[in-house]
This record gives C-alpha cells, structure tokens and sequence, in this order.
C-alpha cells in the first residue's frame, strides 16, 4: 500500500497536476480530503468537474457519488459490480 500512495504522490507532483504534498501529508488526508483531490484532477480535463467537495457531500452524497462515477465512466472506467457496493 505504501508504494501505490508514493507512486501516487509522485504523479500527483508532476505535471500537469502540480500538487505540493509529500507522502506524510498525503497519507493523512481525511477521506473526504481525498475525494477533493480525485475532483480537482477531474477539474483539470472538465471545468465543470470543478466543485467543493466538502459543500456537494453537504447538500447530497449520492450526488456527490454519482457525479465522480459518471465522470470517471465517460473517461471509459468500467468498475466491477462489487465494487459499487462496498
């Protein structure tokens, strides 16, 4: 698990994200902190996919989780059926 989040620090810093983060302060990103960092990464493909996490779970989590799974399935992700249920 270690490697994967260092692997994903690493992209994350590099273009065209730019992110500042080391991996001690990406690891302790609370779970909603990371939805915010998937949705910013959205943002730089789609505008619209620009949003406040933090204000959209608020108003509607389905919304919330709807959005980013119809975004992630234009861009031709297919999760598995398990996986929509955990």
């Amino acid at each position: 698990m270690s490697l994967e989040i260092q692997s994903i620090v690493e992209h994350l810093r590099g273009a065209p994200f730019h992110r500042s983060e080391g991996l001690v302060d990406f690891s302790k990103k609370t779970p909603l902190e990371l939805l915010q960092v998937v949705s910013d990464c959205f943002a730089l493909i789609d505008d619209q996919q620009k949003k406040d996490v933090r204000d959209e779970a608020a108003r509607s989590k389905e919304d919330l989780t709807a959005r980013m799974l119809q975004f992630i399935t234009v861009l031709g992700y297919k999760p598995a059926v398990e996986d929509l249920y955990v």
